[in-house]
């Protein structure tokens, strides 16, 4: 309901915000949150995360002190799901994507979200402990990115399902998903429309405190990146929906 409310609010399609829950619903990267208890804090987190998201707006045009009171209060709960909520510290900014046209200043503050990694994993008590999970050399932090995008798209998972399957199928399936959602992005960008950048920019950043470990490359992890990836993928196919009836 939460991602819904958020994508009819910055895109204005309301078959946006019924196919983008939708297609995170079925993401088979939610398999283990909504079915492990240890790790329905995936789901916690997410609902504050989106809820605070959704605060943005009105604190922007109207900039009421409850508002901005309401956002704090679920900014702060949200630590208590998941270290992960940090990102929305980062990325405050986000108001200038959502609720205005993008500007250089929203822009510049995308790269605040590169801070997470330090701040959520590698700082405060336990620190040592949390250095012993593995993290991965830099050059290996394309290759679990790599991985999780294959997952998220699904194709890649398909041996879990079906028994050995051939590679191909699942690198063609990946494929075959990844040339729509790049040229959907082509096209927002030759028309300078930047808000599809927010479902972009929510895909990497939930995941990027993950990336680095190098041991523990899990698929409950895309819990909360998924939302983004079904958040363009719903937009997309609203859109071409409507450019067929018309």
């Amino acid at each position: 309901m939460l991602l819904g409310l958020l994508v009819r609010r910055v895109t204005g399609s309301r078959l946006a915000a019924f196919l983008a829950p939708a297609l995170w619903a079925v993401n088979g990267g939610l398999a283990m949150a909504m079915s492990w208890t240890s790790a329905y804090n995936q789901v916690l987190c997410g609902t504050f995360l989106l809820l605070a998201l959704l605060l943005l707006c009105p604190l922007h045009r109207s900039r009421r002190s409850a508002f901005l009171i309401a956002q704090w209060v679920v900014f702060l709960l949200g630590f208590g799901a998941l270290e992960i909520n940090a990102v929305y510290r980062s990325g405050g900014r986000l108001r200038t994507l959502l609720c205005a046209p993008l500007s250089a200043e929203g822009l510049a503050d995308v790269s605040g979200f590169r801070r997470v990694r330090g701040a959520a994993f590698l700082g405060g008590p336990g620190a040592g402990r949390r250095r012993r999970l593995c993290l991965a050399p830099r050059q290996l932090l394309i290759g679990n990115s790599v991985t999780y995008w294959q997952w998220a798209l699904g194709p890649g998972r398909l041996g879990l399902v079906i028994h050995a399957p051939p590679r191909w199928v699942g690198l063609a399936g990946t494929l075959l998903l990844t040339l729509p959602l790049a040229g959907f992005v082509a096209w927002k960008v030759g028309k300078r429309q930047w808000q599809f950048l927010l479902p972009l920019v929510w895909f990497v950043v939930v995941l990027l405190p993950v990336l680095p470990l190098r041991d523990h490359v899990e698929a409950y992890y895309l819990t909360l990146p998924t939302a983004g990836l079904a958040w363009l993928a719903g937009w997309a196919l609203a859109l071409a929906f409507r450019a067929r009836g018309s």
